[in-house]
């Protein structure tokens, strides 16, 4: 039986990817941060819609700037905006192609439009620029889970928790896989290891659902 994978994460990880801080000199670059800290102010107060006219007002003073693109790439996403946030996403890969934030929200959005081969390739580029994120592992494990390919999937959630022993969703989806494979001792073991160490409680949770599962006697 195949594992109700999960394939969303907090908006949050798109803005982990790596981003570019450094200054370009432009003077319009000082007129749009402006803006940028207006849009951090509302975006922590709840109010996103006010963010979002912040970033799309320093956008406007500096049009080539990747991180005002990024995130409001990023806001776009968390409002569900997907062709948005691509088109921002899609225009940071223009000016920076060595940007790897950008190719992470992107692949996070070609994961929503279910489109895992053109995914699989962002998160890819993303980790060839940005070996040390175990996000885009995980968010490749997904894909590759979505297409039925669970070795592969093992390898990238195996892979996210090497970098990164505390991202718990590593060891429960690599558990899904190996559930999938029919290969119930290793899926087990990290259903167990979700259950004994992950904080968060619908990780732990799902673990223990699963563990039932697999210890129910057959009637």
């Amino acid at each position: 039986m195949r594992a109700p994978f999960i394939v969303l994460l907090p908006v949050v990880a798109l803005l982990a990817a790596g981003c570019v801080t450094s200054r370009s000199g432009d003077p319009r670059e000082t007129e749009a941060e402006k803006y940028l800290l207006s849009a951090s102010q509302k975006q922590r107060s709840g109010d996103k819609v006010g963010a979002l006219r912040d970033l799309d007002q320093a956008i406007r003073v500096y049009p080539d700037n990747p991180q005002a693109l990024v995130r409001r790439g990023a806001l776009r996403a968390e409002l569900k905006d997907v062709p948005g946030a691509t088109e921002d996403f899609d225009r940071v890969i223009e000016i920076n192609p060595n940007y790897p934030t950008a190719y992470f929200g992107r692949g996070v959005m070609r994961q929503q439009l279910k489109q895992h081969d053109l995914a699989i390739e962002d998160f890819t580029h993303c980790m060839q620029l940005n070996p040390s994120l175990a996000e885009a592992y995980l968010r490749r494990g997904l894909s590759y889970a979505e297409k039925n390919d669970f070795r592969k999937a093992i390898a990238d959630f195996g892979e996210a928790v090497r970098i990164d022993p505390n991202q718990y969703r590593g060891y429960l989806w690599r558990a899904y896989a190996f559930n999938a494979l029919r290969e119930s001792d290793r899926a087990m073991a990290d259903f167990c290891y979700v259950r004994d160490h992950a904080k968060e409680e619908a990780l732990v949770r799902s673990a223990r659902y699963w563990i039932d599962r697999l210890t129910a006697k057959p009637r």
